[in-house]
């Protein structure tokens, strides 16, 4: 809720800069900075918000959201017992998929460093919930991070991931200028009742 606030806040002071006259915007440079400032400081707010490396609430269509709800779903609830030792991590990730039944793909860029770096997972778990033992796995190798693309589970790299901003533009020029006033004619309406 005080995110949403915070969101129309912003995009309702940068439409009042913007559509102020050119003049007026040149004269209140002070006004941009702050406006520019508040705005660097909610995006750095919301990346530190979207912290580690579940990356599941960041999705682009109705779809991957379902997607998502489903894979939360069944990570949360799924308990399993793992015994990797020594097992490359591609490999521990195939097990993943086997045993939870989501699909997984790794990135090509990951999948390349972690085959460089040949990357191994010990971790010896029993009866753990399915995500922590998948994060668990996933913090062999720092940087991966996870989330839905495309309607599959996909571990990448970070900088792969990042939040993908979009511009939204409201036309709000009503709410900010005054409509200009069209006086209307005068009726006579005294002979309706009746009266001549």
């Amino acid at each position: 809720m005080i995110e949403t606030r915070t969101t129309v806040a912003m995009t309702l002071a940068l439409a009042t800069l913007f559509a102020a006259p050119t003049s007026a915007r040149a004269d209140d440079e002070d006004g941009r900075e702050r406006v520019l400032e508040l705005i660097e400081k909610h995006l750095a707010d919301a990346d530190g918000r979207a912290g580690g490396m579940n990356r599941l609430s960041d999705v682009d269509t109705a779809s991957d959201a379902a997607v998502a709800v489903q894979v939360a779903r069944k990570l949360g609830t799924q308990k399993m017992t793992i015994n990797f030792d020594g097992v490359p991590l591609l490999e521990a990730l195939d097990f993943f998929r086997d045993v939870t039944g989501i699909n997984i793909v790794v990135s090509a860029q990951a999948r390349a460093q972690i085959e460089d770096e040949a990357v191994t997972v010990k971790l010896r778990l029993k009866d753990i919930r399915a995500k922590n033992a998948f994060e668990l796995t996933l913090r062999s190798h720092e940087g991966l991070v996870y989330g839905i693309r495309h309607g599959v589970l996909t571990i990448a790299l970070e900088e792969e991931f990042e939040t993908r901003l979009r511009l939204k533009i409201y036309f709000v020029q009503d709410l900010i200028k005054e409509p200009e006033d069209f006086p209307a004619p005068k009726l006579d309406l005294s002979g309706l009742n009746g009266d001549d």
